[in-house]
């Protein structure tokens, strides 16, 4: 007959023999995730461009930006936490 090992996580080489997370637990973790909403971040937008910089409008008030070549007047850009401010 063939040998059957068990798990014990304080001997190595054991074996384990199946998740370590219960069924029921995999279920509360994913109803915990699923329960706070992710807010959106909000949306900030190119308001002008000049030579080498863009001045973005945030929710916060406006911030100068280095220019990129996709860049344009009136291009929505995702708003980066560094061009937030914090209130």
């Amino acid at each position: 007959m063939a040998e059957r090992r068990t798990f014990n996580p304080q001997v190595l080489g054991s074996i384990p023999s199946g998740p370590t997370i219960l069924k029921g637990e995999q279920e509360m973790i994913l109803l915990l995730l699923m329960a706070f909403d992710q807010p959106t971040p909000p949306e900030c937008v190119i308001d002008r461009c000049e030579d080498k910089i863009c001045v973005v409008e945030t929710p916060e008030g406006w911030v100068e930006i280095d220019r990129k070549p996709y860049y344009y007047e009136g291009r929505g850009i995702e708003c980066r936490l560094w061009l937030i401010d914090p209130t």
